[in-house]
This record gives structure tokens, C-alpha cells and sequence, in this order.
């Protein structure tokens, strides 16, 4: 019971194709102040941001234009420094404007952009359906009566139902944000378990991804990818489970992303850095397997790895 409750804690505190352009770049144009003459744009592969170009400023007005290919929406991060850093969703659209602050990124505004606004919307309404799934698990772990529990178990089913259905109707509208929001979509166990797995942990552990979909080239760029191992990694390893279980449901897990791909790398990153923050004996194992998998597809994370 102790467990349980442990875990229903831990589990509460997650926050839980596209016609290409005809043209082949699509341009941010940054129109930024204090940002010391330069200013750098970068991608994140899990490992860090890697910097793709950096600019001086065009002029006294402190105008920075950067080009990047025409392609599908992909995340990328604007800053002088990876210190503090924008992200910015660009691919698809001719031009995407951007001004503020080098002294305080994260408040710069965007315009011109309707897939970051969507995609400001979807990460607003996920924190929503989130948050309220933390609080209603939180009192289910602490109901006092079967009343209670049986309350809050058709509170869960019909959040439940919300998630989904924002799910499905951002897979028809977007499937960039659909992908976003299947990483950040979990149901609950006392709804939907139906009898497969023994144990709340185990549901956890095999169902925690059941709506990404790996083998879609879509998630090779994505961030969440890394933000979701993450979450699922510390949660489990939070846990008072042997370490070899541990291990086997980390692994299960990552088997489910393409050798090779993007987002395998994305998710390795994200399980180590769920197990180091919990100082878990499996870092040891998984940081091998990834220098092992990566010493030639990714030589300079590998480097980072055995830097340490």
C-alpha cells in the first residue's frame, strides 16, 4: 500500500502531413536589443543545443535574419547564448518575425506565426489536463473511503476522455502538435487497465507511450521525445524497484524508437538524465549502451558522455 501511494505521488507530478512550402528556406527575422552584436540559432539533440549559425547585428536597429531550410515544423531555440534560449516551431512558413530582448529571450515575442500560436494553445491546454490529473490521483492515493475513491475514479474517466479527444482533434488539425500531445498523453490506470497488467507500476511502465507512434519520422526532431524519457525514467526510478526491473522497463521502452533514428538518440538522452537526477545504478549500463550504439552516428554526445 505504501508503495502505491508512493508511486500515485510521483505519477501526479508529471506534467504532462504537411504540403511543404514551395519555397527551399523560410527566414526568421529577429529584431532584438542588448544582445552584445551576435546572436546564435540552435537545434537540441538531447545532449545540449548544438549552434547551427550565429549573426552579427544588420545595422544600428540590432536585426538578425536567419535562414534554414524549408521542411515540415521542427523546434528550434534563438539566444546570444545557450544560457537562455527562445524556442521557436519553424519549417513551413515563408517568414516568422521575432523581437525582444537578448537580456530576457524567453519573453520575446513572436509574430507572423500561426503553428507557434497553436502550438503556445496546445502546451497551455496540455498543462491543464495535466495538472488536473496530478491533483485528482493526489486524492485518489489519499482517499479515506471505497466513496472516495470510486469519486475520483469518474472524475479520472472523464478527464480521461478530454485528453483523448484534444488528442484526436489535434491529429486530424495538426499532425506536428498531435505528435506533441501523444508524449504528453497518459490515462489512467483505474479506467483503463481492464485487467492486463498486475500492478499500477506495471501499467505505468508498458503504457506510458501508447499513443507515440516511433516508427512516424515526425518525432526525430522533436524535444518532447527527451522531456517524455525523462519524466518516465525518474518516475521509475523514484520508485522502490529492483534495479534490474528498473532497467528491463527503461529498455522496453526505448526498443520501442527505430535503431538509428533522431529520436532513438533523443530518447537515450532523456533516460539518462531521468536516472542520473535520481543517482540509479542503471546509468552506468545505459551510458555504455549508448556510447556503444553512438560512438559513430553521434561521436561529440558520446564525448560529453565519457567527459562525464
Amino acid at each position: 500500500m505504501k508503495l502505491s501511494k508512493f508511486f500515485l505521488f510521483l505519477l501526479s507530478m508529471l506534467a504532462f502531413a504537411f504540403t511543404l512550402p514551395a519555397q527551399t528556406n523560410v527566414v526568421l527575422r529577429c529584431e532584438m536589443s542588448n544582445c552584445g552584436g551576435s546572436l546564435a540559432l540552435y537545434e537540441f539533440d538531447g545532449f545540449g543545443f548544438r549552434q547551427l549559425q550565429r549573426l552579427s547585428a544588420q545595422g544600428e536597429t540590432q536585426v538578425y535574419e536567419f535562414k534554414v531550410p524549408a521542411s515540415t515544423p521542427r523546434f528550434y531555440y534563438v539566444g546570444p547564448l545557450v544560457e537562455d534560449l527562445r524556442p521557436i516551431v519553424l519549417g513551413e512558413e515563408k517568414q516568422v518575425g521575432l523581437k525582444g530582448s537578448c537580456s530576457q529571450m524567453r519573453f520575446a515575442e513572436i509574430s507572423g506565426s500561426k503553428i507557434n500560436q497553436d502550438y503556445e494553445f496546445t502546451r497551455q491546454k496540455m498543462d491543464v489536463l495535466n495538472n488536473r490529473s496530478g491533483q485528482l490521483l493526489r486524492s485518489f492515493a489519499y482517499a479515506e473511503n471505497d466513496e472516495q475513491r470510486q469519486s475520483f475514479t469518474n472524475e479520472l474517466k472523464s478527464l480521461d476522455a478530454d485528453k483523448i479527444v484534444f488528442l484526436d482533434s489535434l491529429r486530424k488539425a495538426n499532425l506536428f502538435l498531435g505528435r506533441v500531445a501523444s508524449l504528453n498523453t497518459y490515462i489512467s490506470f483505474q479506467n483503463n487497465n481492464n485487467g492486463k497488467h498486475n500492478s499500477e507500476v506495471e501499467y505505468f511502465a508498458n503504457e506510458y507511450f501508447s499513443f507515440a507512434d516511433f516508427s512516424d519520422p515526425g518525432y526525430n526532431h522533436l524535444p518532447w521525445v527527451y522531456e517524455a524519457f525523462s519524466n518516465y525514467a525518474q518516475t521509475l526510478s523514484g520508485i522502490n524497484l529492483p534495479d534490474e526491473m528498473v532497467a528491463t522497463f527503461l529498455q522496453a521502452s526505448l526498443d520501442k524508437v527505430p535503431a538509428g533514428a533522431s529520436a532513438r538518440q533523443l530518447a537515450y538522452a532523456g533516460i539518462l538524465t531521468g536516472l542520473e537526477r535520481r543517482k540509479h545504478a542503471s546509468y552506468a549500463a545505459f551510458a555504455e549502451k549508448f556510447t556503444s550504439e553512438y560512438k559513430d552516428l553521434s561521436p561529440a554526445a558520446v564525448a560529453e558522455i565519457k567527459a562525464g
